[in-house]
């Protein structure tokens, strides 16, 4: 009810506690206040003006109470939010109040009032915030300053009270008698770390040396996120309770708690724009990736200095895979179970129709599971070809959508839009294979750098798998292709992955920006030119310059023992070339069903061409 609106005995009353208010005279205010709301009980502008008048008196518990009653009588006064806020604030509970405001602008996120009282809660809390970067140099003063504290952060350190040394030690009996609400406001050392910080950085220095038992962190932490504690408070580096508890000597269970309990940000960034994920890309964590990507973390947002965790996890193929998985939404899990017998394996052959992520570990629990995958797969199939019949932009997609609608367990492949129509496709392209000796050796970078960054990082050399550990053995090599050659066949067909060039001056793992709509005869070679190369390849004589050029594609099945590269200059190779910018993921691979007839072997077995159905395969688990 607006004050316009309340009876005149009522409207009597509110302007006397105002007259007492402005005069700073709170509890007659408060009375006038009580006695208009005996007449208007649920009146949100009255509960707010008692809450205000609690406020001036610094009787936050009644403030509380009142704002509280005036948010259950109007949810969308938003000057409640602020009172609640107050009152929260005035009861040392900052999280609890941070909460509330935010709550407030979810309703109306340019509200001014409720922008400055979070603006003015932040810099109580946190103090100074403002950016630094490593190109100008502003950054060094507080690197410095973190290389300092590190060794000096331990439990005999000279902390401004003894609850901070027993939240590291992680007692939850000690410090329930110990702490108060005012312990809240301290901040530690130098680096100004909050009571919460040292619940985490108690939990990775000393569960490593000391036995678990006894020890609580997680009770400690739970304790201090009910008394309202700041999830997302900040040190003087702007480094959150989680930024610490994913980085170095992750410690799940707690940044678990601050994610799912205290509501944690898993986005938030520090004073040099790095956010949890980016740091888990350069410490080389992958359970800790694993964890902030369930939760939503973004791999896109930039540091301040234009690096992104998409960028960095080139270095360590793990984290890079979980990231790519989370963007295409594709199960996060290599675990692979028969769709008949639950049997579980990585040696399970996917369905041959329809290349959907559904699995079998024999023909005979295929037959058995037809009744029940029939009618997915033949939507699937049908999907797909009418599609590529037709030269739709998005037959994978169309092809998962008609998986899904049936019940199938589909990966995703949505198509992403051309600035130019696609022109239309055939059903499959023949793509010349290419096997000079320079082309069978992928080599792999991203090992040894992310082994460099982990000893960097502090936590020594590490086991990190290569996402490109194949043999190199030419020989071997041309012998597994023959072996693929009568094994994949029209009718039972082998998954492969294809890979183009990352475009010029686009580091690997970056965001391409609009999809390749050049037309199918857009090359910078002549016919005649191209006609030469290709031959000379075909007839193994290519020059690495040849081989390794700008539109040569890389190919591989799952477990890569069979890796060869597709001339991508000729007509069939630019079709799938472009198909694949169109739309691969990320514009740079795609999947396909892939096999070989009598036109595509050579004399000695080993193929020269191989055929690949235009219709793109769902995302596999890979």
């Amino acid at each position: 009810m607006a004050a316009g609106d309340l009876p005149p005995a009522a409207t009597e009353h509110k302007d006397q506690g105002n007259s007492h208010f402005a005069k700073k005279e709170y509890e007659d205010a408060a009375a006038c206040y009580e006695r208009a709301l005996a007449l208007v009980p649920d009146n949100a502008v009255l509960l707010s003006n008692l809450s205000a008048a609690h406020l001036g008196n610094k009787a936050w518990g009644a403030a509380l109470a009142a704002a509280e009653r005036c948010l259950a009588a109007d949810p969308a006064f938003l000057k409640g939010y602020g009172r609640k806020a107050a009152a929260l604030q005035g009861l040392i509970r900052p999280g609890h109040a941070e909460k509330v405001l935010r709550e407030g602008l979810a309703r109306d996120g340019g509200n001014t009032y409720l922008r400055e009282e979070l603006a003015r809660l932040l810099q109580e809390e946190d103090g100074d915030q403002s950016p630094r970067r490593a190109r100008d140099g502003s950054d060094r003063p507080l690197r410095d300053m973190m290389t300092r504290m590190g060794p000096q952060i331990t439990p005999a350190a000279p902390w401004p009270a003894d609850v901070f040394q027993i939240a590291m030690f992680g007692d939850a009996a000690a410090f329930r008698s110990a702490f108060r609400p005012e312990h809240l406001r301290l901040r530690g050392l130098e680096a100004r770390l909050p009571l919460l910080h040292l619940v985490v950085m108690g939990a990775q220095r000393l569960r490593p040396v000391n036995s678990a038992v006894g020890m609580d962190h997680a009770g400690v932490m739970r304790q201090l996120l009910a008394a309202g504690a700041r999830a997302d408070g900040r040190d003087a580096t702007g480094y959150t309770a989680l930024h610490h508890a994913l980085a170095h000597n992750p410690v799940l269970d707690l940044a678990d708690i601050l994610i799912t309990e205290g509501g944690a940000d898993v986005n938030a960034q520090d004073r040099f724009g790095t956010y949890p994920l980016l740091s888990v890309c350069m410490s080389g964590a992958a359970e800790s990736a694993r964890l902030l990507l369930k939760y939503g973390a973004r791999a896109d947002l930039k540091d301040n200095d234009g690096c992104t965790a998409l960028q960095m996890s080139q270095y360590n193929p793990e984290i890079q895979k979980l990231i790519y998985r989370a963007k295409e939404k594709v199960p996060d899990t290599d675990v692979r179970s028969c769709a008949g017998c639950g049997k579980t394996g990585n040696k399970l052959s996917s369905c041959a129709g329809c290349r959907s992520n559904t699995y079998y570990c024999g023909r005979d629990c295929q037959v058995a599971h037809w009744p029940k995958h029939k009618t997915a797969c033949k939507a699937a199939r049908k999907a797909a070809a009418a599609a590529a019949a037709s030269g739709s932009a998005a037959p994978a997609a169309a092809a998962a959508a008609a998986a899904a609608a049936a019940g199938a367990r589909s990966g995703s492949g949505a198509a992403k839009a051309s600035a130019k129509p696609a022109k239309p496709l055939p059903k499959t392209l023949r793509v010349p294979v290419l096997l000079g000796e320079e082309c069978l050796y992928l080599q792999s970078l991203q090992a040894p750098m992310a082994n460099m960054m982990s000893q960097a990082a502090g936590l020594g050399s590490r086991p990190i798998p290569s996402n490109a550990a194949v043999d190199t053995d030419p020989g071997q090599l041309r012998q597994a292709l023959a072996g693929a050659v009568r094994k994949a066949t029209r009718e039972h067909t082998m998954p492969i992955k294809v890979q183009v060039p990352c475009p010029p001056g686009m580091a690997p793992g970056m965001q391409l920006g609009p999809p390749d709509s050049s037309s199918d005869d857009d090359e910078d070679e002549t016919a005649e030119a191209q006609k030469r190369a290709q031959g000379r390849r075909r007839a193994r004589t290519a020059t690495a310059q040849e081989v390794m050029g700008q539109y040569t594609m890389l190919c591989y099945n799952r477990d890569r023992t069979v890796v060869f590269q597709l001339d991508g200059t000729c007509g069939s190779g630019k079709k799938l070339r472009h198909l694949i910018r169109r739309q691969g993921v990320l514009g740079l691979k795609g999947y396909f069903a892939a096999y070989f007839d009598a036109e595509c072997v050579g004399e000695d077995g080993v193929p020269t061409d191989i055929i690949l159905s235009t219709a793109m395969l769902a995302v596999p688990n890979w």
